[in-house]
């Protein structure tokens, strides 16, 4: 069989890449049907960089971002009725997740037998390649997966991750932040940490330092995080860290070239959450970058409204502290 090598190499990259988005809406799919018997919940996803994000209400809301070829969704703990954190089972999820997906790989195979073996030893048309490497796709996804759960839940947790992991697990069981004595991240026993782990322990460490209103040690903190972030785009996992640098710069470092560059990338995702939180890093962007006083109110008075849905009543206190300080200051300037 004559075949041209543009289409044959095509057929194997959408073979491949479909066991990929297979494997990711498999994934998907089983967080929003069963992750709640886990002690867990879907809070975000996105599908080829259409983003959904969910809120404390129990909404969703949609924005869109820059295309990206991934389907991806995060995962945070599940509340209870009483607004806070249910015991989360992270390993008996990741495990039987893994195991839905190996079975499903293998039930693949086993359909697809008979143009597997004409990819493998026979003269394979468009169709057979494009199954061959479908299923190579999802196999490599299995071992990846599993290779990933031996990462996370056996090396990782001797790193900073697995701290960051202690923390925020510590966290849900009702245990203050301030507490815990976070040290500056240079200080820490972890050796060649990865980006993504530096960004979330900055990222608690500088919430402590706002609960202990040590605001003067905020710099250089925000500056190790600002060195983890990835620039070229906006990506789900850096939403805080995007919150956290608009806040940062329009309120404590005053720099509106800074903050409208950070606020441009993540403009999607913090005008479409409806927390206290992301409305408050709007309102005091309003104030110290835009200086629009109307903006600013409409913003404070979303923030308050939704400042109760905070289930951590240390979180909600800081939020509530933040929100008053800038309640001061709007009325200052009206003075």
């Amino acid at each position: 069989m004559n075949r041209i090598p543009a289409l044959s190499l095509l057929a194997d990259a959408c073979g491949f890449f479909a066991g990929i988005w297979i494997k990711d809406l498999l994934f998907l799919l089983f967080g929003l049907v069963f992750a709640q018997n886990f002690g867990l919940r879907v809070n975000a996803v996105s599908v080829f960089g259409l983003t959904f994000t969910w809120n404390t209400d129990g909404t969703w809301t949609k924005g869109a971002r820059k295309f990206s070829p991934l389907i991806q969704h995060s995962l945070i703990g599940r509340r209870n009725a009483d607004g806070q954190y249910e015991k989360d089972h992270e390993l008996l999820y990741s495990v039987v997740r893994t195991l839905v997906l190996a079975a499903c790989t293998g039930i693949v195979l086993y359909v697809c037998n008979y143009p597997l073996r004409v990819c493998i030893w026979g003269v394979p048309g468009y169709s057979e390649l494009f199954i061959g490497w479908l299923c190579f796709g999802l196999c490599w996804m299995v071992l990846q997966s599993v290779g990933i759960m031996i990462y996370v839940y056996g090396i990782s947790m001797r790193r900073l991750g697995g701290y960051v992991r202690q923390i925020t697990r510590r966290m849900r069981q009702g245990e203050s932040l301030s507490a815990m004595g976070l040290q500056p991240l240079d200080t820490l026993p972890y050796k060649n940490p990865g980006k993504p782990e530096r960004l979330l322990y900055l990222c608690l460490y500088l919430t402590m330092l706002l609960l202990e209103e040590r605001t003067n040690e905020l710099k250089a903190p925000t500056e190790q995080l600002a060195a983890c972030m990835t620039q070229e785009q906006f990506l789900l996992p850096e939403t805080l860290a995007y919150y956290w640098m608009v806040f940062y710069y329009s309120r404590y470092e005053l720099n509106p070239a800074a903050a409208q560059a950070y606020l441009s990338r993540c403009a999607s995702a913090i005008y479409q959450d409806k927390d206290a939180n992301a409305r408050r890093v709007l309102a005091y962007y309003a104030f110290g970058t835009e200086r629009d006083p109307v903006r600013t109110r409409k913003y404070l008075d979303e923030a308050w409204e939704a400042l109760d849905r905070f289930s951590s009543g240390e979180e909600r206190e800081l939020e509530r502290r933040l929100l008053q300080e800038l309640e001061w200051h709007l009325q200052q300037q009206k003075a």
